[in-house]
């Protein structure tokens, strides 16, 4: 049986990618409104939203379903 408490785990540099040696803007989204047409009439999935994404970073979006994360 192994004893878990003796097991170690290491990462060396070399095997990490490497960072981006500018901050390119990759994506830029500024005052993004989204209006969708309903039966029920218009429905903003979205209002004024503004975002950017640098090389070498990431956006997570989080929120209910139905709340204009996919138009975004």
């Amino acid at each position: 049986m192994l004893n878990a408490m003796s097991l170690s785990t290491s990462i060396e540099n070399n095997d990490l990618p490497s960072s981006p040696t500018t901050e390119a803007t990759l994506l830029r989204v500024k005052d993004l409104s989204v209006i969708c047409q309903t039966d029920q009439g218009a429905a903003r999935a979205v209002e004024h939203t503004s975002y950017e994404i640098k090389t070498g970073t990431t956006l997570a979006m989080v929120g209910e379903s139905g709340c204009g994360k996919i138009v975004s």
